[in-house]
């Protein structure tokens, strides 16, 4: 936080903005960067229901939440440096949006409700959804604790049914617990007074999770 203030990455208040001071926008870096830890050292250690991470192989879910984190936390962060106007900062999601289709495509086993994800039509309206549901978490992010919680709110529904799919890519409940336990970090920051916001950093890439773990569920994986 005290970087951002000397760097100025600071969300400025604006007509429609819900703050009324400069407020740095840096917590989605450290709620992404936690996440890439725990998870990183949970499943190389084959920990509770994780799969290793090793052979290194984008096939588990593991690795599409790791593919989003990072893609989404670097677009996220040159978007919040740079200032960037609407349409050129769209590019960060639709990006974001692309690769959590092609992701969710390879995770899929071709079972159940696939068509979403087998065909042209499927992956078309899967690909608007997630950039959709992208653009509206990142808009939640500058008022406070809104973000956090509804992360939190659809993260524990996600567990919920998780016990249900025992051969879900998931690993039942664990992930979803580790994902919650960063917002958690991140709350007091952001509640009752936002001493920081996610920032484009931290918005971009937990939106595209949770709206790819919402079709994932519902899949099935």
């Amino acid at each position: 936080i005290g970087v951002a203030r000397r760097l100025d990455l600071l969300a400025h208040p604006v007509e429609r903005s819900s703050h009324s001071t400069p407020t740095p926008q840096v917590g989605g870096l450290g709620v992404c960067l936690s996440l890439l830890l725990t998870t990183s050292l949970v499943g190389y250690l084959g920990l509770g229901d994780f799969p290793r991470l090793l052979p290194l192989v984008p096939t588990t879910a593991l690795w599409i939440s790791f593919a989003l984190l990072i893609w989404g936390m670097l677009l996220g962060l040159i978007a919040d440096i740079l200032a960037l106007d609407a349409i050129p900062k769209l590019a960060g999601p639709v990006v974001l949006s692309a690769l959590a289709v092609w992701t969710a495509r390879q995770a899929s086993t071709g079972e159940g409700g696939a068509w979403l994800l087998t065909s042209w039509l499927g992956l078309a309206f899967l690909f608007l959804w997630i950039l959709f549901f992208t653009n509206a978490y990142n808009f939640m992010d500058g008022v406070n604790g809104q973000s956090g919680v509804f992360a939190l709110n659809a993260l524990g529904w996600y567990a919920l049914m998780a016990p249900s799919q025992p051969g879900s890519a998931w690993g039942g409940v664990a992930p979803f617990l580790l994902i919650a336990a960063a917002i958690l970090g991140f709350l007091p920051w952001n509640f009752p007074r936002p001493r920081t916001f996610l920032g484009d950093s931290g918005s971009l890439p937990l939106g595209a999770l949770l709206a790819l773990l919402a079709v994932l569920a519902s899949e099935g994986k």
